[in-house]
């Protein structure tokens, strides 16, 4: 299924009956077109039960920060990373709301960040490397993708995902 537009900002997802042992959970692929980009570039199998509703609840409260916003990509990728996850973690909070990225895109490291200015949502999406040593994500080499979209579009497909979830689809067929 696609929600949204996929040359403008999309959720694509579909279940995979092969994928699921029994009905408890609803297992299939999750992926992002925007600009017409897909993603991830491959197929990662994710919870959609859960994952559907976790991302609906993330569009609808994506931060307003100007600042932020306006800095070039690399820069501002950096600077929403630190106030996810602040280096001092044992004695400042992050702010989660600036990333949207589902757990199943998270655990494969790959992150999707969104600021916001008036009705723009600015989208920073790239695939990253953690160094355990130091307990740190690190982009150096990374190919960081930015999109900006109208707050709208991310409204439209949050509500659609949520009456999607709410109803309880079901992605048995």
């Amino acid at each position: 299924m696609v929600i949204g537009d996929p040359y403008v900002i999309a959720v694509i997802f579909e279940n995979i009956r092969e994928w699921n042992d029994d009905y408890n959970y609803t297992n299939g692929i999750l992926a992002f077109s925007m600009d017409g980009i897909l993603f991830p570039g491959e197929a990662l199998n994710a919870t959609l039960s859960g994952e559907l509703r976790d991302l609906s609840k993330m569009l609808e409260t994506i931060p307003q920060n100007d600042e932020v916003f306006g800095l070039e990509k690399s820069v501002s990728f950096a600077k929403l990373y630190d106030m996810i996850f602040p280096e001092d973690w044992w004695n400042e909070d992050g702010n989660p709301e600036y990333n949207i990225t589902p757990m199943t895109l998270q655990d494969k490291k790959y992150y999707i960040f969104a600021v916001g200015s008036g009705d723009k949502v600015r989208l920073l999406y790239a695939k990253i490397k953690y160094d355990f040593e130091e307990s740190r994500h690190y982009w150096d080499d990374a190919d960081i993708h930015e999109w900006v979209v109208e707050r709208e579009a991310l409204n439209k497909i949050a509500n659609r995902l949520k009456n999607l979830t709410e109803a309880d689809l079901d992605f048995s067929d």
